[in-house]
């Protein structure tokens, strides 16, 4: 690793600057928690100490006082525990960061030794480290198979909140457990390597919970409770998180036919959204009336209706039998029409009149991605956390300082009868070793940037064959006499093979090329 190259620890500290802004995010909302609780405790005892002073005056009173004493004294103590719990909370993050102080601390002390064995250590743990992240935010979080495979349904809210400092807190140390048989694959292995203090796991494991609730059970409650509980963060950013949680749970409800639900949802939750998303509403309203027609797969619609097919739309719904034979199948007792044909010919006439397509969509459980993506957004936003993997971001930056303009191009042998000389070009002639062009590393590097390489990289003597192909000529020559050894074709003394295009040339026709 060479001088010019190594990063400074500048460069470290602006990458992870999240380090350092989550915990400290958590220790202004513990001191808010801290006031708060003082706040309401501070008056429901100056409420009590009115209440003792107005009884001690009466000596009649000295057993209600006595009693009051005692009550006092008790939310004492349950004050003082619960501030020690806060304490703790706070102890826990400065001890995080002095963690992280020490550990930039210790690189920059590397640096200016000069060691290079440390240096290689100290980039080894910090891989570790990138591992952790990587996995915490996305394995499988515990429990998760017994939620997907139970025939129970998950419940509708969690008590617990999910996003305070305390509560977090709490749940990582009871991933210590050694009862519990899943645990979270990047926390095992972030403690097994001694780096539990340099990453705010817990914040990663509980946007873990949420997304994974969304995109695999497709339950709303854990994300719902989260909003409750930011809704003044989610306010300030006019977030639309909210609605979009709770449009899907009004769809969750029209899809199974639990319309007094959907209603109750619609006017709760929705109806605040009026005036910001008056045409989601529109369609939420319009989704309750054409469930039925969404359900049965009809998808024939009419973009742009004539107006003879607009006045004939405006006719369907007009009379009781109509309202009746839509919404309930049947047609009122009242009435003197008994043909079922009569109904199906409504229903399919007014699901053909309307664009279908739209609420269809509405169904789709690609919502439930575009939620999860919404939430990771607001979610990491909130705590100042890349929305991109760290180890990525390392990985792309490394990937783009090796990418040239013929990576990701696949050169494939020509197909031969010869299955042994299709086997050596494929493996030893045209394989390609560049880690960029790897199948592992081929997606990231897809939309990098190329390296500016201020070194040339031509061959020696680069020809170009007449079937448009450029190789080394010297590369060429070996090659030939390599397959006339081995017997795999036959040629002559002065000829070579084009192994993609498998076509073979005279040394006459080689065409020398000029770099520009």
């Amino acid at each position: 690793m060479s001088v010019m190259n190594e990063p400074t620890v500048d460069f470290h500290l602006k990458l992870n600057e999240q380090q350092f802004h989550i915990p400290n995010e958590l220790l202004k909302r513990n001191l808010k928690q801290c006031q708060k609780l003082i706040d309401k405790e501070a008056t429901a005892l100056e409420k009590s100490f009115e209440e003792l002073d107005r009884l001690v005056r009466n000596p009649q009173n000295d057993e209600s006082s006595m009693a009051l004493l005692n009550e006092i004294i008790q939310k004492v103590e349950r004050l003082e525990r619960k501030l020690t719990k806060r304490v703790n909370v706070e102890l826990q993050l400065l001890q995080r960061i002095d963690a992280r102080i020490k550990y930039y601390q210790q690189l920059d002390q590397i640096k200016q030794s000069g060691d290079r064995n440390r240096l290689l250590e100290w980039y080894q743990s910090y891989t570790n480290l990138l591992i952790s992240d990587y996995l915490t935010r996305n394995s499988m979080y515990e429990g998760e198979d017994d939620i997907s495979c139970s025939s129970t349904p998950p419940p509708a809210r969690l008590k617990r909140k999910l996003s305070s400092a305390s509560s977090q807190l709490t749940t990582a140390t009871s991933n210590n457990d050694p009862d519990r048989s899943h645990v979270n694959p990047g926390v095992e292995y972030l403690k097994q390597q001694g780096l539990d203090l340099l990453l705010d796991y817990d914040i990663l494991l509980t946007t873990n919970r949420i997304s994974k609730q969304l995109t695999i059970n497709h339950e709303l409650g854990p994300l719902l409770d989260w909003i409750k509980e930011n809704a003044t963060y989610l306010k300030h950013t006019s977030s639309m998180l909210e609605f979009e949680a709770r449009f899907q749970e009004y769809i969750e409800y029209v899809k199974v036919e639990d319309y007094s639900k959907a209603i109750t949802c619609f006017q709760t939750h929705l109806v605040k959204f009026l005036y910001s998303n008056p045409l989601d509403l529109q369609q939420a309203a319009g989704l309750l009336v054409f469930i039925k027609a969404c359900k049965s797969n009809i998808s024939s619609y009419v973009p742009t209706p004539r107006h003879e097919e607009i006045v004939k739309q405006q006719t369907l719904l007009q009379s009781k039998e109509d309202f009746w034979s839509f919404f309930f199948l049947k047609l009122p007792k009242s009435s003197k029409k008994d043909h079922k044909t009569n109904i199906e010919v409504k229903n399919n006439e007014l699901a053909a009149s309307v664009d279908i397509k739209r609420y269809m969509e509405l169904l789709d459980d690609r919502r439930w991605e575009k939620l999860n993506e919404m939430f990771l957004k607001a979610y990491y936003s909130m705590y100042g956390i890349s929305y991109h993997d760290p180890l990525l971001i390392y990985l792309s930056l490394g990937i783009s300082s090796l990418k040239t303009k013929d990576c990701l191009h696949e050169r494939r042998a020509f197909v031969s009868p010869n299955n042994e000389l299709s086997e050596f070009l494929s493996s030893e002639v045209l394989r390609n070793a560049c880690p960029v062009c790897s199948p592992e590393f081929a997606p990231i590097a897809q939309k990098l940037p190329y390296a500016h390489q201020v070194q040339s990289r031509l061959f020696e003597n680069p020809v170009m064959l007449p079937s448009g192909n450029v190789y080394d000529a010297e590369k060429l020559k070996a090659l030939a006499q390599t397959l006339r050894k081995r017997k795999l074709v036959v040629m002559g003394e002065d000829e070579v093979l084009d192994p993609i295009a498998g076509h073979t040339y005279a040394l006459t026709d080689f065409i020398t090329m000029y770099p520009t």
